[in-house]
């Protein structure tokens, strides 16, 4: 208990934390990550993925949603598709995909027609012009007049970790649009379907969810087009379900495409990825069957992290002084294998609460600490602690009875 009332502790464990504030002030090339072939595979992976793409255990089909694939079909086709999809009443339509433009009216009257009988339908939009300071947008992008009349909107913007790998992680449950709020293309389909299940969604307060991940488009229903378009198909099981449209592959569903696809955890091959794993349909498929099952990924606050680290942080530094004082010549080998296992638990630690209790823990920062710890502790013992004492006993305040060689 002695060992841990140490001022020296304290003192040590600060000076980490303010080495390691200084060390992320400074300027990154990002330019040497091009001569990096490994640091480039892996800056893309989070730990955490691994609990969706190898442990979780196989999600059952979400039978409230369809997806519906578009591919590259002619407005006259999506017309037809909403046609057939209308009859069967489904509880809401969605569709991913812009009209932003008048074409030919015998191309653009079956699509206007089409969308006029559906009672539930919601658009995708654009937010743009961001305020200064990103809060806020004062404009907003929708398909032209002719179809958006008919529908509700919600913005499509997806929060990627980097423009080049485009990964989701997250996403914005709603964003500040001039006076007011606008939802995001799934939460507003979720409303329509369960407005109860949006509430508490909104009610959790958090600007950004993480979204917790069912899985491909084989977790829900999904029709391709050429199915679609045949009419001897009975689609009944629609009935008041959630649909969305969008493109999900030119010739067949789910064919690998760089068209509106993106990177997320369920990606097989987690670090050096090489080709895009969901469209964004199945993104929204997704985030909507969360927010309906109320499934969600719930994150201590931020301060949180900061705190979990100065406690690991001030315990490795209390044995690490008295291994430091009592067995100097094998200080190098305790702390660095001390290291590697608490590294591995806390890493080991992270994966098992997410998946078993929806809980992501933030130890970014308490295993970066814990890294540096060793040999920080070693130069604070090593040169420094001695002109700590010094200055503080100079100041009048009373420290630890050491014996300072350098006297």
């Amino acid at each position: 208990m002695k060992l841990l009332l140490r001022k020296s502790v304290l003192i040590c464990t600060i000076f980490i934390f303010l080495f390691l504030g200084l060390l992320s002030k400074i300027p990154v090339q990002f330019e040497s990550k091009l001569l990096d072939p490994i640091g480039n595979a892996l800056r893309d992976f989070e730990l955490t993925d691994l609990v969706f793409s190898q442990l979780r255990e196989d999600q059952r089909i979400d039978t409230n949603i369809v997806l519906v694939n578009i591919g590259h079909l002619s407005r006259s086709e999506i017309g037809k598709q909403i046609e057939i999809l209308n009859q069967y009443k489904p509880k809401v339509i969605g569709i991913d995909a812009f009209f932003r433009s008048k074409k030919d009216f015998s191309e653009d009257i079956p699509l206007i027609m089409s969308l006029s009988q559906v009672e539930n339908l919601v658009l995708v939009s654009d937010l743009e012009k961001p305020t200064r300071d990103f809060t806020c947008f004062d404009s907003l992008s929708t398909s032209h007049p002719q179809f958006n009349q008919f529908a509700a909107n919600g913005f499509a913007d997806v929060i990627t970790d980097d423009e080049s790998f485009r990964t989701i992680r997250q996403f914005s449950p709603q964003f500040c649009f001039q006076d007011s709020s606008l939802l995001s293309f799934p939460v507003k389909l979720a409303q329509i379907f369960d407005s109860a299940a949006v509430e508490k969604l909104l009610t959790r307060g958090n600007e950004r969810e993480s979204i917790n991940w069912r899985g491909n488009f084989t977790k829900f229903y999904s029709i391709d087009y050429p199915e679609l378009l045949n009419e001897d198909m009975d689609y009944s099981f629609i009935k008041d379900k959630i649909v969305i449209m969008g493109f999900m592959g030119e010739r067949v569903i789910g064919e690998p495409s760089l068209e509106d696809t993106f990177f997320t955890p369920m990606n097989p091959q987690s670090a050096g990825r090489a080709y895009p794993d969901m469209y964004g349909v199945t993104v929204h498929a997704n985030t909507v069957s969360m927010i309906l099952n109320q499934d969600y990924i719930n994150n201590p606050p931020a301060w949180a992290a900061f705190v979990i680290a100065f406690i690991i942080l001030y315990l490795n530094v209390a044995v690490f002084i008295w291994v430091g004082d009592h067995y100097k010549l094998y200080y190098d080998l305790i702390t660095k294998v001390v290291i590697l296992v608490e590294v591995a638990l806390l890493l080991g630690t992270v994966i098992f609460i997410l998946n078993s209790f929806n809980f992501r823990l933030n130890l970014s920062i308490t295993i970066i600490a814990l890294v540096f710890s060793g040999d920080l502790t070693e130069l604070y013992v090593g040169s420094l602690r001695g002109l700590s004492i010094k200055g503080l006993r100079k100041l009048g305040l009373k420290m630890d009875n050491y014996k300072i060689k350098e006297d």
